[in-house]
Order: structure tokens, then sequence, then C-alpha cells
């Protein structure tokens, strides 16, 4: 009985470190590509080359 209670303990530790190495990688990744130059050039892209139909993209 004692081993299926630290098999559990086991399964929570594993699943609590990969949701923290998830939010600890998006974390990293938000500082680190550069998302706001994208994110410029697209909405450039939109306002010029699409023309009016930009809002609808």
């Amino acid at each position: 009985m004692a081993s299926s209670s630290f098999n559990c303990n086991w399964v929570s530790v594993l699943r609590i470190t990969l949701l923290l190495l998830l939010i600890v990688g998006i974390t990293v990744a938000c500082y680190t590509f550069p998302i706001e130059k994208a994110l410029k050039a697209f909405l450039l892209w939109v306002e010029e080359d699409l023309g009016p139909w930009g809002p609808l993209v």
C-alpha cells in the first residue's frame, strides 16, 4: 500500500516539475525572441499590403 502512495507522489512531483519547466521556457522565449519586431512587421504588412482588406484579416 505504501508503494502506491509513493508512486503517486512521484507522479505529482514530475507534473509540477514539467509545469515549472514549461513556464520557464515560455518566459525565456518571450524575452529572447524578437516578438515585438515580428508583430510590428506583421501589422505593417496588413496595413500597407492588404489595404482595405487589412481589418478583415
